[in-house]
């Protein structure tokens, strides 16, 4: 799965499917006998035996009410999204609290900025995501305006095998102390992330490029990967870049102002 829609400003993938969904059911010849055993589940009705005289007369009337009032389908399944949209809420919630400990890394993970920052940005991203890439000058110029801030960075590339290649580059150039400068070099240059183009960057911050392509091949590299993988699977993130700031999930890009607003809330939330 690609980026959300809503980082360009549009509809929320989830809000787009819904809409497509409901003119899919309008147009469905069959929507009658769907909803009759739907509410009779939920206790409205008694229906009676499918093929009797008794039902098609109850389907030919719902079917009719429908067609005169499609709207009921598109309020039913508005209602239906903003409840599946405040259960996922909570669940995100829950699972933040729950996984604080994996999120936050251990002292050998990556990170960028104040090791010792009392407001701790986690950001999942993928260095073929455009979104990411937009962000990544964003997330600089957040470094920069707040001294108190610390970024653990979860490689999460979803999009292509070359994306791995990239994530474990910049894996493996943690191990040279190097993270930030190719993190942000790389995704300024992305290149098409070959191992050519991947030690011309190393070669440009200032790495030793075949140490880099030895450390790749680690394991631990590799099993790094694997735990954001689980790590994303956990939270409900299945897109890049995902957010997490303080107690919140943000899915999807957002600007600058944004995210220093979400930073001070952050920050005021703990005081």
């Amino acid at each position: 799965m690609t980026t959300r829609l809503s980082s360009t400003g549009n509809l929320p993938a989830g809000r787009c499917k819904g809409l497509i969904l409901a003119a899919g059911l309008l147009a469905l010849p069959l929507a009658a006998p769907v909803i009759v055993p739907v509410a009779a589940q939920a206790g409205e009705v008694e229906v009676p035996a499918a093929g009797s005289p008794e039902r098609a007369a109850m389907e030919t009337v719902i079917r009719e009410y429908l067609m005169d009032n499609p709207e009921v389908l598109i309020e039913a399944l508005h209602a239906y999204e903003a409840k599946r949209q405040a259960a996922e809420a909570e669940r995100q919630k829950t699972a933040l609290l729950e996984n604080r400990d994996r999120l936050a890394g251990d002292s050998a993970g990556p990170f960028i900025g104040n090791p010792e920052g009392d407001v701790v940005i986690v950001e999942f991203f993928d260095y073929r995501c455009g979104y990411c890439r937009a962000s990544a000058p964003r997330l600089q110029a957040a470094l920069q305006a707040d001294p108190q801030l610390k970024v653990v960075m979860k490689e999460f590339p979803i999009l292509s095998e070359e994306s791995v290649s990239g994530a474990k580059a910049a894996l493996a150039a943690h191990k040279q102390d190097k993270y930030g400068d190719f993190h942000f070099a790389l995704m300024k240059n992305p290149g098409d992330l070959s191992m050519a183009h991947l030690k011309q960057v190393a070669t440009q911050v200032g790495m030793d490029p075949e140490q880099m392509e030895q450390d790749m091949a680690d394991e631990a590299v590799t099993q790094a990967i694997a735990e954001t993988h689980q790590l994303a699977r956990d939270l409900g993130i299945s897109g890049t870049p995902a957010f997490v700031i303080g107690d919140e999930l943000i899915p999807g890009a957002i600007d600058l102002d944004t995210m220093l607003a979400r930073i001070q809330a952050a920050r005021a939330a703990k005081s």
